[in-house]
């Protein structure tokens, strides 16, 4: 597939790569940027990479947590930018790595932020700005 890559003069530039893996380290190698790459291959990555854990005692956990993340990062705001980050960062880390984090940390880093949560911080935001101000 081709990539596009904006080098250090201004130019974007294209070359072949087999994975998006490969563009990112084809860009490090030459100090240039890779510009994002499709959203259907990014998608099909990020499940294609989660589907590798499914011998995994927490893949439903983080099947489920990964769908979510996909409907989050169609949004916009904060929660959009925390998924996309997250699915890049599945996408590019080695799977040893993810099943290393997930044996240290998956029983207990699997829930996004909750709707509950959310109306609980902006309650609590509206209660603190009308409050009388003590000096």
């Amino acid at each position: 597939m081709k990539y596009q890559f904006f080098d250090n003069d201004g130019k974007v530039t294209e070359s072949e790569q087999k994975s998006y893996t490969d563009a990112l380290k084809f860009a490090e190698e030459r100090g240039i940027t890779c510009l994002s790459m499709p959203y259907k291959l990014f998608i099909a990555s990020f499940r294609e990479k989660i589907k590798l854990l499914e011998s995994h005692t927490q893949y439903s956990k983080i099947s489920e947590y990964a769908e979510k993340m996909i409907i989050l990062n169609q949004g916009a705001g904060y929660q959009a930018i925390a998924a996309n980050d997250f699915m890049k960062k599945i996408i590019v880390t080695p799977i040893d790595d993810i099943r290393g984090w997930l044996e240290e940390h998956g029983k207990s880093e699997f829930e996004p932020v909750s709707q509950d949560w959310q109306e609980g911080k902006a309650e609590k935001q509206k209660n603190k700005a009308n409050s009388p101000k003590v000096r």
